[in-house]
């Protein structure tokens, strides 16, 4: 990932870069930002400068992106930022972005929420999403159950390559495309990662712990 340097000197195709929108707000400006040229800039640049700003600055500038594209920034900010930043937000737009939100950028963000926040927002989330959040949210902070994502594939370690893909075949109606698979233990704990190309190449009788 790029760093804040990085960014300010870097000259994009289309939208504002970080150096752009920094010195709009130095001059007190942001009221002349271009919204177009705001819209074509990308997610990260975005999510840098908003960490830049207080609270009511994030929302005047989030206010012109719907609520897909602001939890796509908002999932790229630091999550104490950003916990800070839904708390001031009115509850029906808190609970829209964080309804577009995978679950485990969505468990960060509710992580770091007052208690009251916390229950207030996960009860008006659609119930599906909000049980997926409150499961991640039961595993200790940055431990592997808590980053994990409900909506990947999985396949246990002490399977076969065969059995692994029977199971990936079973997996198409739930996910469209399969990449990567995350192997977990029998106590769902996340041991790796393979690619959908390394266990096609796997020799017969191969386990899936043994090709990680």
């Amino acid at each position: 990932m790029p760093n804040d340097d990085d960014i300010l000197e870097s000259k994009p195709e289309r939208g504002y870069s970080l150096y752009e929108l920094v010195v709009l707000a130095e001059a007190g400006e942001l009221d002349k930002i271009d919204n177009k040229k705001l819209s074509e800039t990308s997610h990260h640049v975005l999510s840098v400068f908003l960490e830049r700003l207080d609270v009511d600055t994030q929302r005047d500038i989030l206010r012109r992106f719907n609520s897909e594209e602001v939890s796509a920034i908002v999932s790229e900010m630091d999550p104490d930022v950003s916990a800070e930043l839904v708390s001031e937000m009115r509850e029906h737009r808190a609970v829209s972005v964080l309804n577009e939100m995978e679950p485990d950028d969505a468990a960060d963000i509710v992580r770091e929420l007052e208690k009251e926040d916390r229950d207030r927002l996960l009860g008006g989330m659609d119930p599906e999403g909000a049980s997926d959040v409150r499961e991640l949210l039961e595993y200790p902070e940055d431990t592997a159950g808590a980053i994990m994502n409900p909506h990947v594939a999985t396949l246990p370690r002490d399977i076969s390559v065969e059995e692994a893909i029977a199971q990936i075949r079973k997996m198409r109606d739930e996910f469209e495309n399969i990449y990567y698979l995350y192997v977990v233990s029998k106590e769902g704990e996340l041991e790796g990662v393979l690619s959908m190309r390394s266990i096609l190449l796997a020799p017969k009788g191969a386990l899936v712990r043994d090709i990680m």
